[in-house]
């Protein structure tokens, strides 16, 4: 074996395990929940946590129920694993990811309670939010019924919008607050609440049973295999479809009979990337398959069809 360092790599370093962003029993990884123990008879969810406060708050005055917090900054996620240690907290998990595409693999009618406090208005990139039809459509089949969805926000644009979203859902219930005094808030809030700014929680209740979740993703490539014209013939630009996108980016010839494409694919918002091995026998992801989304799924399929043009 070849005593080399390495400089750069978009693949996951499967050897070297030292120094792990997240070494805590608490800390969950996207792929854990295709197949997780809940453990806890009662499930609630906080997307965009921040500082933690919340979602402390509600673990240690209910801990009966387990508290998954979802947020994508890394630094905030890491603060929140040491305040479940030194709290020594039993039912709170951390899951750095995006909340849009984790709802998708979370079994349905399980949770009793979503929160979504002040969330990033983004209204110059609405199509940026997390708040959106797709998103309340996969929360209410996560919550059980009588579940609730739970936004608090400081902006207007995003009260309104959210009010329009919530009420495209003909059977729901919807209930509005404005200024109310939860028990335990951010520094922010506190602040906003000094400049005497007004503060909305919109809620919608879960009124009917989902459906159990069906995300049994098969990423296989059946008898595919490597064909000399097929470099030529793959397109080298993005391939953008309804809620995902293809994009093969680079080639790589190992002999005659075999060729490596790194690809992203996937969600926009986290795409996927993988390198697909091709030879003589077999098609398969190096080196490991896609997360089980909808969107990964559909990206997969579409590559099949673009590996076999």
């Amino acid at each position: 074996m070849l005593e080399l360092d390495i400089v750069s790599s978009n693949i996951e370093n499967i050897y070297n395990k030292k120094n792990p962003l997240f070494a805590s029993k608490y800390y969950k990884k996207i792929e854990d929940f295709h197949d997780i123990e809940f453990e806890f008879d009662k499930v609630a969810i906080e997307v965009g946590f921040g500082s933690g406060r919340h979602i402390l708050y509600q673990a240690n005055q209910n801990q009966d129920t387990l508290y998954i917090g979802i947020e994508i900054h890394t630094p905030s996620a890491q603060q929140l694993l040491k305040q479940i240690e030194i709290q020594d907290l039993k039912n709170v998990w951390v899951v750095n990811y995006d909340a849009r595409l984790f709802l998708e693999m979370i079994p349905s009618n399980i949770a009793k309670q979503i929160f979504v406090h002040f969330p990033v208005p983004w209204d110059k990139k609405p199509n940026r939010r997390v708040i959106s039809a797709d998103f309340v459509s996969e929360a209410m089949r996560v919550l059980d019924v009588d579940g609730t969805l739970e936004l608090r926000t400081d902006s207007d644009l995003y009260y309104r919008y959210s009010v329009d979203v919530f009420s495209s859902f003909k059977k729901a219930k919807i209930h509005i607050q404005k200024n109310f005094a939860l028990p335990i808030i951010s520094k922010y809030e506190a602040r906003w609440q000094r400049q005497e700014k007004d503060i909305y929680d919109v809620i919608m209740v879960c009124d009917e049973k989902s459906q159990k979740l069906d995300n049994n993703f098969l990423f296989s490539f059946d008898k595919m295999s490597y064909n000399i014209n097929m470099a030529d013939v793959l397109p080298r630009e993005s391939n953008i479809y309804k809620g995902f996108f293809v994009h093969f980016e680079r080639f790589y010839m190992i002999d005659n009979g075999s060729v490596v494409i790194r690809c992203a694919f996937g969600d926009f918002a986290r795409p996927e990337h993988k390198y697909i091995v091709l030879n003589k026998e077999k098609c398969y992801y190096y080196h490991s398959e896609p997360i089980g989304s909808r969107a990964n799924f559909n990206a997969h399929n579409m590559i099949k069809e673009l590996l076999n043009a």
